[in-house]
């Protein structure tokens, strides 16, 4: 877990429940996250997010390099400090 989420700047369309927000629809860019995000582990979850998860610029480029990318639905975020 990583609080790295800035909801208020995110741009995705949001659906309330009862576990937190979900992103229900998510383009690139959407996401805004604090410079936390740079920093640790290189694959985590948010704890202000339903579902998901993020992965770092390092781990997004060696999954591209090694042709597993694709598998996912990645989106690009955006880090602000």
């Amino acid at each position: 877990m990583k609080p790295a989420l800035n909801l208020e700047e995110s741009k995705f369309r949001k659906s309330k429940t009862s576990l937190g927000p979900t992103a229900t629809r998510v383009n690139d860019g959407d996401v805004v996250l604090s410079a936390l995000a740079l920093e640790g582990a290189d694959i985590w979850s948010d704890p202000d997010m339903r579902r998901g998860f993020f992965v770092s610029d390092r781990l997004a480029q060696a999954l591209r390099r090694d042709g597993f990318f694709d598998w996912f639905n990645f989106k690009t975020c955006e880090i602000r400090a």
